[in-house]
């Protein structure tokens, strides 16, 4: 099991965005291909990594950021693209879910499928990145909670 917050090197060009009880994502249009990093948050994986496996799975933990209204959701984006030293990436894998946003601060554990069903190697001077957005269709902003055991989210790479 890979953890993002002690394997992986967040990107964040900011290390503490705000005092809110996660990591404050904004809705985005451009979702995963956005720059701005209040839209997104990427870990870098392992140099180490040369083959992205068959099956691989993410948990996070997320909760709105924001008033919630009945019937409100998140819709939550993670997907993995391999890239070169200048960031000129590609996408092997992603998936959108929607969670119920039940109300302010209150976090739930998501699970997304990230398999791509065959081994598919990583050529040599070539990164993984693990990204994750807010989708502007979400009804509200996201907290991501990790780092923390109130918060566990893990990237779990193999069966």
């Amino acid at each position: 099991m890979t953890r993002p917050e002690t394997a992986i090197a967040a990107l964040s060009t900011t290390v503490d965005r705000n005092a809110d009880p996660g990591l404050t994502i904004e809705r985005s249009l451009e979702v995963l291909e956005t720059s701005d990093p209040a839209s997104r948050q990427v870990w870098l994986l392992p140099a180490d990594i040369t083959a992205f496996p068959a099956a691989a799975s993410l948990t996070l933990s997320v909760a709105p950021a924001g008033q919630v209204d009945p019937g409100d959701e998140l819709h939550v984006r993670a997907g993995i693209y391999e890239c070169d030293a200048g960031r000129v990436c590609s996408r092997l894998v992603r998936q959108t879910l929607a969670v119920p946003a039940v109300a302010q601060g209150a976090f739930t554990s998501v699970g997304f499928d990230l398999s791509v069903g065959t081994l598919t190697p990583i050529a040599p001077g070539r990164r993984l990145e693990l990204r994750v957005a807010v989708v502007y269709s979400s009804d509200v902003d996201a907290w991501l909670g990790y780092d923390s055991a109130d918060h566990p989210s893990a990237l779990v790479l193999g069966p």
